[in-house]
This record gives C-alpha cells, sequence and structure tokens, in this order.
C-alpha cells in the first residue's frame, strides 16, 4: 500500500510545484508578453480547465480503472507544461495553462480515491493529512525554483525542469501493478455516458442536497476563493515592495510548511478521536490572520483533511469517488472565482489611485496604460514618480486582501 502511494503522491506534488511557479512568476510571465492587465488569465485558466475535469474524475476512473485516469492526467499535465515551456505568444501560453490544468486537478482526484481504496475511513484523515504534505513540498518548491530559474535561465526553463520528473511519475505509476479499481475496459465502455457527462451534472441530486455533502462543497469553495486570491497576489505586493520574484517565493516555504503540519496534525487527531467537526471549526479559526501565511496555511491545511473525511463519512462507500471528484471541482471553483474577483477590483483600482495621485489630464493616460501592461515600467520611472505609482499598486493590493479578508 505504501509502495503504491508513494508513486501516487510522485505525481500529486508536481501540481504543487506548478501552481506556486505561476503565482511567483504572474508579473514576469504578463510583463513578458506586455499584457499585465490580463495577468488574472493566467491564474484562472489552469483553474476553470480543472473545475471542468475533475467531476468527471470519479466515474470515469471507476469505469476505466484508477491507474489509467492517473496516467491520462498526468499525460495531460506533462503536455500542458511543455506547451506554457516554448510558449511565444500569451493565448499558446494560456492554452497551456488550460491543458495542464486539465491533467493536473485530474491527477488530485485520482490521488485521493487511491487513498480511499486502500484505507478504512478512520485512516483516511492521515492519508490525506500525507498526501498533503507532498503538494505541500511541492507548493514550497515551486516558488523557490522558480524564482531561481527565472533569475539564472529564464521563465520559460522553470517549466521545462518539471518535464522529466513528471515523466518519471508517469513511468513509476505505470510499473504499479496492484492498484485498486482497474475494470477492464471493454466491459464498463458502455457503461460511461460521455455525453451526459458534458452536458449534464455529474453529482447526483440526493447528494447534492445533503447537508454535510453541500457544506463541504461550500466550504471548499469559499475557502479557496480567499486562499488562492491572497497566494495570487501577495508575490506582486512584494514585488512592490522590492522584493524580486526569487525573494517573494521565499514567503510561501512557511506556507507550505503551516499547510504540511496542519493537513498532517488533523489527519492524526482524526484517526486518534473519530471526531473533524470541531477539528474544522479550530483549522477556520486560524485562517483568520491571513496575513501571517504560515498561521493561515496551518488551518487551510486542517480544513482540507477535516472536510474531506466528512464529505466521505457521509456517503457509502460506492458513492466516495463521485463525491470526492465533486468537491475538487469546487476547490477548483473557488480558485478562479477569487482571483476573477481579484482581478476585477485590482486594476480598476489602480486605474483610479494612479489618476488620484499623478492627475487626470488626457496626457497621463498613455503612461498609465504603460504602466499597467508593464509591471518592469515601474522601474525606470524617476524616484517620485515612482513613488506614487508604488503607493497606487500598494492601495490597490490592499483592497483586494480587504475584500478577500471579508469573504
Amino acid at each position: 500500500m505504501y509502495y503504491i502511494r508513494t508513486k501516487v503522491r510522485n505525481l500529486t506534488s508536481f501540481e504543487g510545484v506548478d501552481s506556486t511557479i505561476v503565482a511567483t512568476l504572474t508579473t514576469v510571465i504578463s510583463t513578458s508578453f506586455s499584457s499585465f492587465n490580463n495577468l488574472s488569465w493566467l491564474g484562472t485558466a489552469c483553474l476553470v480547465a480543472a473545475a471542468a475535469t475533475q467531476p468527471l474524475a470519479g466515474r470515469w476512473t471507476d469505469t476505466y480503472g484508477r491507474r489509467r485516469g492517473l496516467l491520462a492526467a498526468g499525460l495531460l499535465f506533462g503536455i500542458g507544461t511543455l506547451v506554457c515551456g516554448v510558449a511565444t505568444s500569451e493565448r499558446v501560453f494560456i492554452l497551456g495553462r488550460v491543458v495542464a490544468g486539465a491533467g493536473g486537478g485530474a491527477m488530485n482526484d485520482v490521488s485521493t480515491f487511491v487513498g480511499a481504496d486502500l484505507v478504512p475511513l478512520r485512516k483516511r484523515g492521515v492519508i490525506q493529512g500525507i498526501n498533503n504534505i507532498a503538494m505541500g513540498c511541492g507548493t514550497g518548491l515551486g516558488g523557490l525554483v522558480g524564482g531561481l530559474f527565472n533569475k539564472w535561465f529564464g521563465w520559460k526553463k522553470a517549466f521545462l525542469v518539471q518535464l522529466p520528473s513528471v515523466l518519471l511519475g508517469l513511468a513509476l505509476c505505470a510499473l504499479v501493478r496492484d492498484i485498486p479499481f482497474e475494470p477492464a475496459v471493454k466491459a464498463h465502455q458502455r457503461q460511461f455516458d460521455y455525453a451526459g457527462s458534458f452536458t449534464l451534472p455529474t453529482t447526483r441530486v440526493r447528494l447534492a442536497l445533503h447537508r454535510a455533502i453541500y457544506s463541504g462543497y461550500l466550504t471548499y469553495m469559499f475557502t479557496h476563493i480567499a486562499v488562492f486570491a491572497i497566494m495570487f497576489y501577495i508575490p506582486i505586493y512584494l514585488q512592490v515592495r522590492g522584493s524580486d520574484p526569487t525573494h517573494a517565493s521565499l514567503r510561501f516555504i512557511p506556507q507550505s510548511i503551516g499547510t504540511a503540519i496542519g493537513a498532517y496534525g488533523a489527519g492524526l487527531l482524526i484517526k486518534a478521536t473519530g471526531n473533524y467537526i470541531f477539528l474544522s471549526a479550530v483549522s477556520h479559526i486560524f485562517l483568520c490572520p491571513f496575513v501571517y501565511l504560515g498561521m493561515a496555511a496551518l488551518g487551510f491545511g486542517g480544513m482540507l483533511v477535516t472536510t474531506i473525511v466528512g464529505l466521505i463519512s457521509a456517503v457509502d462507500h460506492s458513492e466516495h469517488a463521485v463525491v470526492t471528484s465533486a468537491s475538487f471541482a469546487f476547490r477548483a471553483i473557488g480558485p478562479s472565482t477569487g482571483i476573477s474577483v481579484a482581478s476585477l477590483i485590482f486594476p480598476n483600482s489602480l486605474i483610479q489611485k494612479l489618476h488620484i495621485r499623478l492627475g487626470n489630464s488626457s496626457e497621463i493616460d498613455q503612461p498609465i496604460e504603460h504602466i499597467r501592461r508593464n509591471f518592469d515600467a515601474v522601474l525606470d520611472l524617476e524616484p517620485h514618480v515612482r513613488a506614487e505609482v508604488g503607493g497606487a499598486y500598494m492601495q490597490s493590493l490592499c483592497l483586494v486582501l480587504h475584500v478577500i479578508w471579508i469573504d
């Protein structure tokens, strides 16, 4: 069992690496395409694709097997990462993020399914905690790898360097012969309704109306709205304050450590006590002081484990994959919603603050548009103008964080 889990975790950690690479290098990537004002697409493209594929992963792997699902998802993730690494335009890069998101989201799903198939419910929190440790390690390394590779070789190499590890992970998973749920394709092929899967709800209404289920889904969604919007905009905040991408990436290390400790600790407590409701409430209290990324991540990690245990304990084992895949869809909807809302607030506030600080004359419109499109243009301004522009950025970023805190 531990051999199987190790191989699966090798793949799931890559999505953690990928997420913080993009978060750390958002300003660099968008500036290289002269599209800083469209930076929200860099984050939401991946998340929307994940939200689209994750609800399907449960039934698909129930039909065709966990290993086939994991290999297909890993292959999609690798192709998307390759496209990002060779992209010559913003549209090609966003296409790569869509493909990588579709695969990465499904990888997370299947990893959780394998754990549910192998261990009893009471120990499920520990396994989910270990999963989140792997994700946390990837998150902590991703920002650092992205910052260093951008500094030494350019941001594209930060994506290409992931490919050998992804291929190795796929090879290891292909060699595992005893992953559970391995039905024959021919015997089950007619049971999967492709047209219905893409046009109809994938979760039964009876399950969606269950109080434990919909409350868990909403918990995932609203918490991820806040956490991912913060993760997306904190690097911009730090770079406005003078940090380069490498130094900004170091700020994610406490977050990854906190997530890992919170998730594994919650798993151990659930195993010992069998109670997850009290732990879930305590985890959300820790999320309140969101400025301290490590403390917020401690609560976030605990929330991830307690919520998934609550969801799967409310349904029969035969429904675990469906309920889990739908929960991961809400985990993807939350970040895409949070980043979209934040990206609606930030540029509009920035324009307003820049006009207040620099003037409202028509002559200032073109320089302001240039600043919005090219983040590095701020560094070329005269010191007194740079101070005003930096102040406008800070005010807009603080507004985003305040709105997220209200959420």
